[in-house]
């Protein structure tokens, strides 16, 4: 186990989510954590942290306060920083309240009084002094030291651990269990149909692994199983045999709560409705679609999400999957320095090279990737686009006739982009058809087309006899700017949200 990295919370999500953002702070074995206790291990990380609380660091000239904003980790990892048990099998396995496992096993949407600070310390003093946990905490955090950080608040949930390979992972696949059950397709054709599914754009990474016949959980990681929600129409939605089935109402649901927690930005009216609506909506049709699948504590943990949204601001900001990619370069060091003698002091002296590597560079270089450019010129084009470009008069302007990236996103011409929502059952989209700059200013001509919302399969068409207008938009301005993969399903090109769009 290596633990203890961090990254600073004031740059912008691109930049956060990137490797060199992330900095070691220290490297212990899980067993030897345990063993010798948080108090000696942390001990100089708590130092250092104190001493930056107090002097913070100095930058161009100025001094600037430094503190620590959250922990972030899996549920198991947060209790075992936290000092709350590592067993979710025990009376008390939630971190956000006190709720007893019974309680949750009756209705997952209760919610108990809240973890306080007073309630934390005066458990963990009572801990301490009879040997055995309170209300689920069975010591103190040692990171309650710092002046800005507290145990029963700092410790963020995480949407890929939680729902993605958790609750959602376990619903979903209780959903298709029940449509194998009523003969609509078997494992094998789905598993067929996935193998055979073209993924495009950012989805192409993450395609959708085989579902197990056992019917328990899907069989992804955290972003696979997210693609699977999303996609499931496009792999098989036509073997669906009734669209107001209760097991397909319940799958709508699960990926509308999908789309919310993943969103970039939401809006406070969109909680209640979260909160009063769709989690008691959703939980309702669970018991009748999934009485024999298992209410989890990841279950009551979804729950909380609503609270947790207004606490902390968007949920995907504050997942853990970014530091993922941490684990691929430590398990690659490993591989091929074969060295299994102390290997937490070879990750982290390789670790410390590797940063003094990236130091000597500027950390986020200019990420305007360009591929080769030409002079604009509209008698290249033909019809309206020719027209409308000419109507511009971009006299010096370049375009780019393949692939440029921007902010670390890549477009290319036919590139589908959301622009905006014109109400909640339809969106304008532009598809990309030149890119032109001149200097730093990157900007798409985008021809702008309608998508409707078809409420009984959870997706968006696109209507290919709208409008056609050309418009001209900076990179930069786009409230959405990844691409959105389209797919053409049966006639029609639809797509699928990663998230809710703001009205």
């Amino acid at each position: 186990m290596y633990w203890g990295q961090q990254k600073i919370s004031n740059l912008k999500p691109h930049l956060r989510s990137k490797i060199v953002a992330k900095h070691l702070l220290m490297m212990i074995r899980e067993s030897i954590f345990k063993e010798v206790g948080a108090k000696i291990c942390l001990e100089e990380v708590i130092t250092d942290l104190k001493d930056l609380e107090e002097n913070g660091i100095l930058f161009k000239g100025k001094t600037v306060p430094v503190t620590v904003e959250f922990m972030l980790g899996d549920s198991l990892g947060q209790h075992l920083i936290g000092g709350f048990i590592e067993s979710f099998s025990g009376e008390f396995m939630c971190r956000f309240c006190v709720i007893t496992r019974q309680d949750m096993k009756a209705d997952p949407l209760i919610t108990k009084e809240p973890r306080t600070i007073a309630d934390y310390n005066r458990c963990a003093l009572r801990a301490m002094l009879t040997g055995s946990h309170c209300k689920g905490i069975k010591a103190t955090c040692e990171l309650n030291q710092l002046k800005y950080f507290h145990a029963s608040s700092h410790l963020v949930p995480c949407v890929a651990h939680d729902c993605y390979e958790g609750a959602f992972s376990w619903d979903m696949a209780g959903i298709i269990s029940g449509f194998v059950e009523k003969k609509w397709f078997s494992y094998k054709l789905l598993n067929k149909r996935i193998k055979k599914f073209k993924c495009v754009g950012v989805d192409s990474t993450n395609k959708p692994a085989f579902v197990p016949s056992d019917g328990e959980k899907l069989g992804g990681h955290a972003v696979q199983n997210w693609t699977m929600i999303r996609l499931f129409y496009f792999i098989i939605g036509d073997k669906i045999q009734n669209f107001e089935d209760d097991g397909w109402l319940l799958y709508l649901k699960l990926k509308e709560l999908s789309e919310y927690f993943c969103a970039p930005s939401f809006k406070k009216i969109d909680v209640p409705y979260i909160q009063d609506v769709l989690l008691p909506s959703y939980f309702h049709l669970r018991r009748t679609v999934l009485p024999k699948v298992e209410i989890r504590p990841k279950h009551h943990f979804v729950a909380h999400y609503p609270g947790l949204m207004l606490k902390y601001g968007p949920l995907i900001y504050i997942w853990t999957l970014p530091f993922e990619q941490k684990h691929k370069f430590f398990k690659e060091l490993m591989r091929n320095t074969k060295n299994f003698i102390n290997p937490e002091f070879t990750c982290a002296e390789r670790q410390q090279m590797y940063f003094c590597l990236t130091s000597l560079d500027p950390m986020f270089p200019d990420e305007n990737i360009e591929s080769r450019r030409e002079d604009l010129s509209a008698n290249s084009l033909s019809g309206d686009l020719s027209v409308f470009i000419s109507s511009l008069n971009l006299i010096g302007w370049s375009s780019f006739p393949s692939v440029v990236a921007n902010n670390g996103i890549n477009y290319k011409c036919k590139d589908v982009l959301i622009l905006l929502a014109n109400d909640e059952m339809s969106l304008s989209i532009g598809t990309l058809k030149v890119i032109v700059s001149k200097g730093s200013h990157l900007n798409f001509i985008l021809e702008v087309k309608d998508a409707n919302y078809i409420a009984a399969i959870g997706n968006y068409e696109i209507d290919l006899d709208s409008s056609g207008n050309f418009v001209m938009v900076s990179a930069d301005s786009l409230k959405y700017p990844v691409p959105q993969p389209v797919y053409p399903i049966r006639g029609k090109m639809l797509f699928s949200l990663k998230h809710k769009i703001l009205i």
